[in-house]
């Protein structure tokens, strides 16, 4: 069976991919080794201060750090998807640099670095393979609540404090579009509430059997 490509000829026709691909590819291995070490932490490649750290570090540009950081997301993923091993998509990383129109002569440190880089990372798969079982579905992203107090006039014109907390439900539709849910609820709404997520919450327990 022939080799699957990791990148095709649409990728490698667009100017600003192969500008980022070549940003990439022009890091010291130093740099690379450390992009690989991203990969272990649970927000992956593209986590939270992950561009600001390159720029600490090796003075990359904030920008181009996370443009960097999404063309190596690209190639690991793409790796996983082809069912390729890390030396043979290194391989073809190195063939696909020296026929670019500004080609570039990997070393072996750099062809190392990049073998670091897109070997298999159990702790970058996980988090990737729940973010894989959300996908398509509403899922979750937020919930926040407030608690306060409103006054109602009853018939003998006496005030009653009515403890009322709000309840905003933030998620994603299967169309990655952000919505919202707002409602209220009394001292006995939410203390049903509150029992019917414990209740969900100790059903953990049916499914343990089949994460063995």
């Amino acid at each position: 069976m022939a080799e699957q490509t990791l990148l095709d000829e649409r990728l490698l026709s667009s100017t600003a991919f192969v500008r980022d691909f070549e940003a990439l590819l022009n890091l010291s291995a130093v740099a690379l080794l450390a992009i690989s070490k991203f990969g272990e932490g649970q927000d992956g490649f593209i986590g939270h201060g992950h561009s600001s750290n390159l720029n600490e570090r090796f003075n990359i540009p904030i920008d181009k750090a996370a443009r960097v950081l999404r063309i190596v997301e690209y190639l690991y993923n793409r790796v996983s998807e082809l069912g390729l091993d890390a030396a043979t998509a290194v391989d073809q990383v190195s063939s696909i640099a020296s026929e670019l129109e500004n080609p570039i002569d990997l070393d072996d440190q750099k062809m190392g670095a990049l073998k670091a880089v897109l070997s298999f990372n159990r702790a970058y798969e996980i988090p990737m393979a729940t973010r894989k079982a959300l996908d398509n579905v509403p899922h979750y992203v937020d919930v926040a609540g407030e608690w306060s107090v409103k006054p109602i006039r009853i018939r003998d014109g006496k005030i009653v404090k009515v403890p009322v907390v709000t309840v905003s439900v933030y998620w994603h539709d299967a169309t990655a579009n952000h919505n919202q849910a707002f409602f209220c609820m009394s001292d006995a709404d939410w203390d049903e509430f509150v029992s019917k997520m414990e209740a969900i919450g100790n059903s953990r327990k049916d499914v343990e059997s089949l994460l063995q």
